[in-house]
């Protein structure tokens, strides 16, 4: 850094260089106070590489600047700045005084992170990634160099690739990053999900991946065309976290994980190993069987302990206690008993009765002569040559009587009630019956389109071990000491299936596990990557013969494990 000292006292645009961070083949990075703001201490990313000629370029840089102005995610150091100076672009971003995971690595060589440690860093850059990626933002700079870890384990995005930068060529520290197939460093999303189960393997083990260190000169790497499982370079790790990186950093793109989401979970789940060892131990797959599936809970079945009822016991009860005192039971009223055959009746009470007897009788004969004896009916004198009327006022008639008249009275009817007037029924409409419909002719039916299956398909349908020369390559041995042996595949559904077909997967002589799952479903033309590991108990069988039969609705395809 010293060649670049000469730049310290110098003025960038609006800001005041007062020393050098850090520079690559890229850019330098200083650190700087913003003249306007004395107590802003800011960091520059400076081009020198990559002028600006042209105008074009120069609108390109602006537009990709003022987009990175706007993101805002706590692991992405905002961009405060832009700005060219003599056709050199430049970016302004806050000072952060921490250390990158790159110098952490370096002062501690020895150290293998454990699988939480690894999975809380990680998860802080995927979450990062998958925001970037959801503007449509590739980072394309992802290695442990551009990564800043704060004191309290705070990770910090820097360095977005700028794509319009001219002589964008991926440095010596972002290389051995990038998958295989990407040499010249493309942005594409794929890329970052390389480059991050790059650094979560390198935690792991301290080696990148594809690297072997020299034997006779340390601090030397060759690349390899071997992917070590990292099992092999920490036996800590769990054989679920080591098959997810294995297939995350499979030399096949077609093989990786295709969303960095999936990435993301499938590690958590795997280094939480304290949530399955709740569950009780699955036992171990005996030959023709599928192994449960480690990150399945449903594979686990818990037995559930569900006491059982107490009957009441119906024989005997509890004697009251003194705080609850029992009632005194009440004797029955004593029926009338019949006096004895030679008992004589009392004589007084015969009286008695006798006399009562008589005085019913009396009433009701007194009762009779008051009912028939004549109403006396007062009488109204009026003048003499007048008749005189005797009035007597029922509730129906009203008799009148006068002197010299026939003595037979006459009755005089009450006032009859005026009749309603009858209502004349309205004529009954007749209905006018309705046409009768014509039958429409029966329509008929179109004929069932044809359900097709279609057809299952797999790209490599032979399997071997390695060690016989095989496409299977070994993996170690397991808690069993069997053998593990992992194979990787593409099944396709044909285009001329009718709808979805859901398929699911089946060991036959050999004893084979699945990290995804042993089914899933399938569109008509869509393609699924399929892993899946093989257990062999010894050398000895290395050789023994098996299948792995692909089932869906109709049609199936079967792959074969034997040496050639």
């Amino acid at each position: 850094m010293q060649e670049h000292a000469s730049f310290i006292g110098r003025q960038l645009g609006n800001y005041l260089i007062t020393g050098v961070l850090a520079s690559d083949s890229h850019c330098i990075h200083f650190q700087a106070q913003n003249i306007s703001i004395p107590q802003q201490i800011v960091q520059i990313q400076f081009y020198p590489h990559a002028p600006l000629t042209e105008a074009q370029a120069y609108e390109a840089f602006q537009q990709e600047t003022a987009m990175l102005r706007s993101l805002q995610h706590e692991s992405l150091l905002p961009y405060l700045d832009a700005g060219i100076e003599h056709g050199i672009p430049y970016l302004v971003r806050p000072y952060l005084p921490a250390r990158t995971l790159e110098t952490l690595l370096q002062q501690q060589p020895e150290r293998q992170f454990t699988c939480t440690a690894m999975d809380i860093l990680i998860s802080q850059i995927g979450q990062a990634l998958t925001y970037l990626h959801s503007q449509d933002i590739v980072y394309g700079n992802l290695h442990p160099g551009s990564l800043l870890l704060a004191d309290n384990g705070q990770l910090f995005l820097t360095d977005i690739h700028l794509h319009s930068l001219p002589n964008a060529e991926p440095t010596d520290k972002t290389a051995p990053y990038l998958p295989p197939e990407a040499p010249s460093g493309d942005a594409e999303k794929k890329n970052d999900l390389y480059a991050l189960a790059a650094i979560a393997y390198e935690l792991l083990t301290r080696q990148k991946p594809y690297h072997v260190p020299s034997t006779t000169q340390p601090g030397t790497y060759y690349r390899t065309k071997t992917l070590i499982a990292p099992s092999h370079l920490n036996p800590a790790i769990p054989s679920e976290v080591d098959l997810i990186l294995l297939q995350a950093l499979s030399r096949d793109p077609a093989q990786r994980y295709s969303k960095l989401p999936r990435l993301l979970a499938a590690l958590s789940a795997a280094t939480k190993g304290e949530v399955y060892q709740s569950i009780p131990s699955i036992p171990d797959p005996q030959p023709g069987q599928v192994a449960p599936n480690a990150f399945d809970l449903a594979a686990a079945p818990t037995q559930l302990d569900i006491p059982q009822m107490q009957q009441p016991d119906m024989g005997t009860f509890d004697a009251p206690t003194a705080a609850q005192p029992v009632a005194e039971p009440v004797a029955p009223h004593p029926l009338p008993q019949r006096p004895p055959a030679n008992q004589q009746p009392n004589k007084w009470v015969v009286l008695s009765t006798v006399g009562a007897i008589l005085l019913v009788i009396f009433a009701c004969v007194g009762g009779g002569l008051a009912f028939f004896h004549p109403i006396s009916q007062p009488k109204q004198i009026t003048n003499a040559s007048e008749p005189t009327t005797i009035t007597i006022s029922t509730e129906d008639v009203s008799i009148t009587q006068t002197p010299g008249a026939t003595s037979t009275p006459t009755a005089t009817p009450s006032p009859t009630a005026t009749p309603s007037p009858t209502l004349t029924p309205s004529p009954t409409p007749t209905l006018t019956p309705s046409p009768t419909a014509t039958p429409s002719p029966t329509p008929t039916p179109s004929p069932t389109p044809e359900v097709k299956a279609g057809t299952l398909a797999l790209e490599t349908a032979t399997f071997a071990p390695s060690m016989a020369g095989g496409n299977c390559p070994f993996m170690g041995y397991d808690s069993k000491h069997n053998l593990v042996f992992r194979c990787q595949t593409t099944l396709t559904l044909s285009d001329d299936a009718s709808t979805e077909q859901h398929w699911s997967a089946a060991a036959s002589g050999i004893v084979a596990s699945f990290p995804s799952g042993n089914e899933g479903t399938l569109a008509p033309g869509e393609r699924t990557s399929i892993t899946f590991q093989v257990y062999i108990p010894s050398y000895k069988q290395l050789c023994q013969q098996g299948t792995i039969t692909f089932t869906a609705q109709g049609t199936s395809t079967t792959a074969v494990w034997k040496c050639s």
